[in-house]
């Protein structure tokens, strides 16, 4: 009996475990291409994107789901992102709604979404706290 229980306890960690993510599974990263624009253009533009970020996003997954953190980076060249949920989707997401945004807002700069993995720290992003639900002891 102490196998089989054993046997089953070993089953559904494993099979939670996959479903952990870590948190450089869930960070994205927005390149923002300037040309000239001055430090104050830059910081203007990037709080225009992030609140249409932030409206796109909770339009469509409600406010009940906390839009990922973000963190500028770069002499603003990055937007790190942060998701808390659809870890697995978030370039899909990212990449939609960057290019809603850019549709509705012409005069951004080009950006760019990268599909790479970012390990997070102070060079790119790392989200603690209550935000963070995948924040588990050794996981991060």
């Amino acid at each position: 009996m102490k196998k089989v229980f054993l046997f089953f306890a070993l089953v559904f960690i494993s099979a939670c475990s996959d479903q952990i993510e870590n948190k450089e599974d869930c960070i994205s990263r927005i390149e923002f291409i300037w040309l000239a624009e001055s430090n104050r253009d830059k910081n203007r533009v990037i709080v225009i994107f992030m609140n249409a970020f932030v409206t796109e996003y909770t339009e469509i997954y409600g406010h009940s789901t906390p839009p990922p953190s973000s963190s500028v980076q770069d002499n603003s060249e990055f937007i790190y992102l942060q998701y808390t949920d659809f870890c697995e989707d978030k370039y899909r997401i990212t990449k939609h709604l960057t290019d809603k945004i850019v549709a509705t807002y012409p005069n951004l700069p080009e950006l760019l979404v990268s599909n790479q993995k970012f390990k997070p720290s102070i060079n790119t992003i790392d989200v603690d706290g209550p935000y963070w639900k995948h924040n588990q002891e050794g996981k991060d």
